[in-house]
């Protein structure tokens, strides 16, 4: 539980990261879009794994923030 306190404002955060401008001279980078995907699983599985209202409402409002 407090996993999910703990990591909720800096795993929405990476939502409005802009990637670097030098980003297309990196191989291995992946896309934002390959990133956004990661986030919302990520936030998804959070959800999932917290089962309490509780727990979600913060996730709810820090996504929707």
């Amino acid at each position: 539980i407090w996993c999910l306190q703990v990591l909720l404002k800096p795993i929405v955060s990476q939502f409005v990261v802009e990637p670097p401008e030098s980003i297309e001279s990196l191989v291995d980078a992946p896309l934002v879009e390959e990133v956004d995907e990661a986030l919302v699983l990520c936030l998804g599985q959070m959800a999932v794994t917290a089962r309490s209202d509780v727990l979600w409402k913060p996730l709810n409002h820090e996504v929707r923030t």
